[in-house]
């Protein structure tokens, strides 16, 4: 897994590619502490480069989730159009947790 944090103003976007499994639960945490520190009111979570998720690495979308809005700060996820990842999140209703944006 690879990822990168943008902040333009009031928003960050973190954007990840590669697999969201349990092997990447440390990058995970890299993430949630460099989202923690920021004072963006939005943030987004790309999952457009992303081939594969487990159920781990819902998890750990899970924890990103719970870490935001802890500091009230509304996070939502951008998926791809197809493929694993989106039938995924489908499949594990995910649209009612975290809002997907198009």
């Amino acid at each position: 897994m690879d990822y990168s944090v943008s902040k333009d103003g009031d928003n960050t976007e973190v954007r990840i590619s590669g697999r969201l499994t349990f092997a990447e639960h440390t990058q995970c945490r890299s993430i949630a502490s460099e989202l923690k520190d920021s004072e963006s009111k939005k943030q987004v979570v790309d999952l457009k480069e992303v081939e594969f998720i487990d159920s781990a690495g819902l998890g750990l979308l899970l924890l990103l989730r719970d870490n935001a809005e802890k500091k009230g700060v509304q996070m939502s996820l951008r998926i791809p159009g197809d493929g694993q990842v989106k039938r995924m999140l489908e499949i594990a209703r995910f649209q009612e947790l975290i809002p997907i944006e198009a």
